[in-house]
């Protein structure tokens, strides 16, 4: 089965696609080696994760630290806090003992091209950078006041891909934009950050999971805004035309030189 028709069965896709393979760099980085899933959001070879120090909501990256452990998983595994307990970002979600674990870091963000910046099924809040001058401050203003599909997020930072140093930090809300990272020239930032306990009623994964599926159910009954978006500018073109305009100007102005 191809991994398109895979995509085309959410309600299986966690059985059929397994975790990433991911390879620690440093202290400040981890690089995923295999096309896997990680709640809801499918990672491919050469994303880069970039770690730092935990706090409320940050998704982890473990390694089992006990022999037995050890046997059971082999590879750097992702987590989550959920008051007391760490639950482990697989099929099962077990429920771990810290104390048997070794955290490698927080992942303060997933950071890819500007060209494949696709994640997820949820929507984006979004802060654009490197577009001055391109870009109208008024429409930038627009697009980072809603919440943007995944499928036009991707569109867009495709056409933002054109402009030579802009780069996109992604949010699940806008509060998490307030901490995520600023992403290099040319890529975008995912923050993966999620505050599931953030209620205070949250005392067991049980609990967690219900509230989790209250809030699908309760987006799925949302009336869709994408249609009211604004379309996506055509930086492709639009750029490439203003080149070969210059080109042209260029061109006329020493063939004037040389007729004198």
């Amino acid at each position: 089965m191809s991994l398109l028709s895979k995509l085309q069965k959410p309600k299986s896709l966690h059985r059929q696609i397994k975790n990433p393979c991911v390879s620690y760099v440093n202290q400040s980085t981890a690089v995923i080696d295999t096309v896997g899933m990680i709640e809801e959001c499918l990672l491919f070879p050469g994303d880069r994760l970039r770690l730092g120090a935990e706090q409320e909501g940050d998704l982890l990256l473990l390694e089992a630290n006990h022999p037995s452990l050890k046997v059971l998983y082999p590879d750097l595994l992702f987590a989550r806090r959920y008051g007391e307990f760490v639950i482990l970002c697989t099929p099962h979600q077990p429920t771990i003992n810290i104390e048997q674990w070794k955290i490698i870091g927080a992942v303060k963000g997933l950071e890819r091209s500007l060209e494949r910046a696709t994640l997820g099924i949820d929507s984006w809040w979004v802060k654009i950078h490197g577009v001055e001058g391109v870009l109208a401050r008024e429409w930038v203003s627009y697009i980072e006041s809603v919440p943007l599909p995944p499928e036009y997020l991707s569109e867009l930072t495709y056409e933002l891909s054109a402009i030579d140093g802009a780069s996109v930090q992604a949010s699940w809300t806008q509060e998490g934009l307030e901490n995520a990272i600023v992403p290099t020239p040319d890529k975008i930032v995912f923050s993966m950050h999620k505050l599931e306990t953030a209620s205070g009623f949250v005392s067991s994964w049980a609990v967690a999971s219900k509230r989790q599926l209250r809030r699908k159910r309760q987006r799925r009954r949302q009336p869709r805004s994408e249609a009211a978006l604004r379309p996506v500018p055509e930086c492709h073109r639009f750029l490439a035309e203003t080149a070969r305009i210059s080109m042209l100007s260029k061109g006329l102005h020493h063939s004037r030189l040389a007729s004198k």
